[in-house]
């Protein structure tokens, strides 16, 4: 099975990123997160901007729990001690969190590091910080990130031929355009609202669709 350094190429295929603007129930919310892990997700990354550390905590020893129970990995985004007190698999870092060297000195040589890049610079500056893959977009107009403009293709296809860590592509991906990737050599997808809008009862089908979607995308790459 292909790996690099932490990460194994089979978890990055599909990877979803939890919002809980679909649910209206803290039940709700852990249910859809279920049925995603069963539908073939292999990581769940926790984002969460506005909720107090104790109640993240709470939170991501709870996701945590469904992840492993899947073998799928778990990922927090941006906040480094919340990632440490749970014993997450990882932590995902934008460009203005804090550093790759100081989350790889506290969470240790054996978690994942993932950072948000939109550009090659940025793309190129985090792997040369040891960073063990990208998130890179985003690759369309998103209505969960408002402050994020969509890259040009080109872009994105430089940073897939110059740098040498998995990529996954991040930003209004759907099963409907996920074909519209097929040239930029992508190793996964990072999907919020196209798992988590949909009602608890299809997310476990959808993702499957996805999943199928993705790995006829990757072809020979898998």
């Amino acid at each position: 099975m292909k790996s690099f350094r932490n990460l194994d190429y089979e978890k990055i295929k599909l990877y979803a990123i939890t919002d809980r603007r679909w649910s209206d129930s803290d039940e709700t919310f852990y249910a859809k997160i279920e049925e995603s892990l069963k539908g073939g997700v292999g990581i769940v990354q926790m984002r969460e901007k506005n909720m107090d550390i104790d109640s993240m905590i709470e939170e991501a020893t709870r996701i945590k729990k469904l992840c492993h129970k899947y073998n799928a990995l778990f990922i927090v985004n941006d906040n480094i001690e919340v990632a440490k007190r749970v014993g997450a698999d990882g932590v995902h870092l934008g460009q203005d969190d804090d550093s790759i060297n100081f989350a790889r000195e506290v969470l240790g040589s054996l978690s994942v590091i993932g950072v948000s890049a939109g550009n090659l610079r940025e793309a190129v500056e985090a792997q040369n910080k040891g960073a063990d893959y990208i998130g890179v977009g985003a690759v369309f107009s998103t209505e969960t990130k408002l402050d994020a403009d969509a890259i040009k293709p080109e872009v994105f296809k430089e940073i897939s031929h110059t740098v040498d860590i998995p990529i996954v592509a991040i930003g209004g991906i759907t099963f409907e355009n996920i074909k519209l990737l097929e040239s930029y050599n992508t190793n996964g997808v990072a999907i919020i609202s196209d798992i988590y809008s949909k009602d608890i009862c299809e997310i476990k089908s959808h993702c499957r669709l996805i999943l199928k979607e993705v790995e006829a995308l990757l072809g020979e790459k898998l």
